[in-house]
């Protein structure tokens, strides 16, 4: 399989997560007039406003892959690994949470997040598509040398 092809891949990954987070927000719109919408605003932005960001930079990298692209592209994918995974572990050790330890917190995250096979399925292939974009355009934009300085590299 050619990098074109992955390229269209992972961008396809990545548009169709974004889908699922626009019709997920708007199935859910209700959730902003009952008590505690604060959460509301935090799953909106944690959860699509991040992801479309992401679903942006895939589409940028796809179209012209730059280091300073990937570079931000990065970020939001750790910060989506800390709101999807690392985080939820970390809070349930928090005594309000539960006061798991990390065990514990592993294993209470992994019962809510494998509660049905849709969100399992969910889990496991957010993941693998966070990790596999991160290392794919990683390797693509920094895996090339940078072009010296002076020498012409396209097309007279």
């Amino acid at each position: 399989m050619n990098s074109r092809t992955i390229a269209k891949v992972v961008f396809g990954s990545w548009s169709s997560w974004f889908v699922y987070q626009v019709f997920d927000m708007a199935a859910n719109i209700h959730e902003v007039s009952k008590p505690g919408a604060w959460r509301y605003s935090s799953w909106v932005f944690g959860g699509t406003v991040t992801v479309g960001i992401g679903w942006w930079l895939a589409w940028k990298l796809y179209k012209e892959p730059k280091r300073s692209t990937a570079n931000w592209f990065a970020v939001i994918c750790a910060i989506l690994i800390w709101k999807f995974y690392v985080g939820g572990i970390l809070f349930l050790m928090h005594p309000a949470f539960g006061g798991h330890t990390l065990t514990g917190a592993i294993v209470e995250w992994w019962t809510r997040s494998s509660s049905s096979v849709t969100t399992t399925v969910e889990t496991v292939a957010r993941l693998l598509l966070l990790l596999f974009s991160v290392g794919y355009w990683s390797i693509l934009c920094f895996g090339r040398s940078a072009p010296k300085e002076g020498k012409q590299t396209g097309p007279s």
